[in-house]
Formats: structure tokens, sequence, C-alpha cells
């Protein structure tokens, strides 16, 4: 029997209770995600064509992309520049590493608080190593 690396299960469709990814209830993304409200700071363009610098914190992390929430439009297939900060305490009180991504907007969802929900993969990325404080 072939030996089978531990992601191999990963790209299998598995249940996720109250999942909004379909009707049936079966996860199909391929890399895990994980729910902290990482604060962010994102650039971009909105719809409109107007440049933006926006702070907010994500909804979601995963290895291919995230979801956040914005308070402007954004088109599918934009580009975002976003720098996550990897930990959920103020940058005041304590020196935390961050990652700087860049990525292509897959799905922009107009939220029922005029927010517009984008889900971003990832093209590019790069670890920011922590400075001390």
């Amino acid at each position: 029997m072939p030996v089978q690396s531990p992601n191999h299960m990963a790209s299998k469709p598995r249940p996720v209770a109250g999942s909004m990814n379909g009707c049936d209830g079966v996860e199909r993304r391929g890399a895990v995600r994980v729910a902290i409200p990482f604060p962010a700071t994102v650039r971009g363009m909105d719809q409109t064509g107007d440049r933006f610098t926006l702070d907010t914190v994500l909804d979601n992390l995963s290895s291919t992309g995230l979801y956040l929430r914005l308070a402007r439009l954004v088109e599918p297939g934009a580009t975002l520049f976003v720098v996550v900060r990897l930990a959920v305490v103020p940058a005041q009180q304590v020196a935390g590493a961050s990652v700087a991504v860049r990525g292509v907007v897959l799905r922009a969802e107009l939220q029922p608080s005029d927010m517009c929900g984008v889900a971003v993969r990832f093209t590019r990325h790069r670890f920011l190593y922590a400075s001390s404080v």
C-alpha cells in the first residue's frame, strides 16, 4: 500500500457544521482555515477606481487566502495588498510577527451592514519578523 502524506485528506470534501459553502453542507476548501481576528491593513482600489488604505480584522485565514470585511466595495479580480499582524493584542503591548500578502479578490459580497465581505487568494507572501517594542 502506498504511503500517503498527512495532507492527503485535506483535499477531500469534509462535512462542516453550519457551512455556508454549499447547500449540501460539505466543505470543499483544501486548506484549513483559522478563525482568529488578526488585525490587518488593506491597500487597494475600490470599484470606483479610488485607492484606499483601511484597517480591519480578518474573519479567517488559511495558507492560500483570507476572508475579511471592508467598508469599501471591491471588484472580483482586483489586486489587494494586505499586512496581517499575527497577534490579537495591541502592537503597543507586545511585538508580533506579520505577513505581507498580495492577492486577487475571488469574491466580494455586499453585507447587510453595508460592509463588503472579501475573499482573497494569495499570489505572493512575505513574512515580516517582529521588532522589539
